[in-house]
């Protein structure tokens, strides 16, 4: 990654409403401070070329200080691509309005239900940061959970056999909580 710095195109480019502000909200969010202060943001390659056609997906470094301390978040950013015909062809709004539901309206209730039954751990998803669902600028904030080890996973890797084992067992915890 780059010189660090407030590139406010880079944030455009995510959304006409992805802002400092979106930014300062965050922060304030992860830092459970009032008084935040951002000094720059880079961005970094959210996926590989290819293997996130229905969004774009970007990795953000926001350095700030919170209360009084220097502090610095990683976020994995999901947005709708800027290209209209792109977006109608792939029904990227649809997509995208289902997923943002999902982390604000429904897995919220997942987790309520689960945290009822003493078993808040059943279903462990990244935290969702900021969201805005509105057709035209939709983008969802994630935590950058690369940063403990994770990675996405990409056309050019094959999952093994371990690893198709725990994605179905995730989907088969979703659907039991669903049902319940």
């Amino acid at each position: 990654m780059g010189i660090m710095e407030k590139n406010k195109i880079l944030l455009f480019g995510v959304s006409d409403l992805f802002t400092e502000e979106t930014l300062e909200h965050i922060l304030r969010k992860v830092s459970c401070e009032k008084k935040v202060e951002i000094l720059s943001w880079n961005f970094g390659v959210g996926s590989s070329k290819g293997d996130a056609y229905l969004s774009v997906v970007n990795r953000i470094k926001v350095k700030g200080i919170a209360g009084s301390s220097p502090t610095e978040i990683s976020l994995v950013v999901k947005s709708m691509p800027r290209n209209l015909g792109r977006r109608k062809m792939l029904r990227s709004t649809d997509f995208s309005r289902n997923e943002i539901t999902f982390h604000l309206e429904i897995y919220p209730k997942f987790q309520n239900s689960l945290k009822s039954k003493d078993m808040s751990d059943f279903i462990i998803l990244p935290r969702w940061l900021a969201a805005v669902l509105d057709g035209l600028n939709d983008f969802l904030v994630m935590e950058d959970v690369s940063i403990i080890g994770f990675s996405p996973v990409t056309r050019q890797k094959t999952l093994n056999l371990s690893q198709c084992s725990l994605i179905l067992k995730a989907l088969a915890r979703f659907q039991a909580v669903s049902f319940a």
